[in-house]
């Protein structure tokens, strides 16, 4: 057995109707990513999995959210390589992203600083999406536990208030009242008000 015995399964996860037949997928991937050598595993997933919300890499993530300690360094290596892949497709960088969303179901167990180092350079990039997603994902590894510790990277996020991009500014708004930080004396204007009302701000 390797990892393309999955595959089919695993591309088509959206379709699957019953909480068991899901419940059962993710344990039978990661009982099997536990059964051989990490490094030979990630190297399946690397090979038979891309990038994006479709590709099948996000279900390898919320299978191995459920032991986050062991996989912390994966964890970490991917949002690396994610957003390096993004920058390299601007096109595409949403979509890229958008398959980092199911690590967020892993508990964090100490990654979540140096996944936070690697974002934040994103912060400022001159593609949107790559700016959008950047806040989106540090907004998920920042908590009740550790905002002390982020101070600065917090305010950092504030000013992306004031992003030339509507949707990142109105996004930004509901992260820092996630994290009850945003500023206030802070107000969306008029017209942000009117687009956030008629258009769809997660998602760029």
């Amino acid at each position: 057995m390797d990892l393309y015995y999955f595959e089919n399964d695993i591309l088509h996860f959206y379709d699957i109707e019953t909480d068991g037949e899901i419940d059962a997928l993710l344990a039978a991937i990661l009982k099997y990513a536990e059964s051989i050598e990490k490094d030979d595993f990630i190297k399946e997933v690397r090979t038979i999995f891309g990038y994006g919300e479709q590709s099948g890499r996000g279900v390898i993530y919320e299978a191995l959210s459920k032991k986050p300690e062991n996989w912390a360094d994966f964890f970490v290596e991917e949002y690396k390589l994610s957003f390096q892949a993004a920058e390299n497709n601007s096109a595409e960088a949403y979509d890229i992203l958008e398959g980092l969303e199911e690590v967020s179901f892993a508990e964090d167990t100490g990654f979540g600083d140096e996944i936070s180092n690697i974002l934040e350079p994103y912060l400022n990039n001159q593609n949107a999406a790559i700016r959008y997603k950047a806040i989106w994902c540090i907004g998920s590894w920042i908590g009740a536990s550790n905002e002390g510790k982020y101070l600065l990277l917090i305010n950092k996020i504030k000013e992306k208030l004031y992003d030339k991009h509507w949707k990142i500014r109105c996004m930004t708004k509901g992260v820092l009242e996630d994290l009850e930080e945003l500023p206030t004396d802070f107000k969306l204007g008029f017209f942000d008000k009117m687009r956030a009302k008629y258009g769809n701000i997660y998602q760029m």
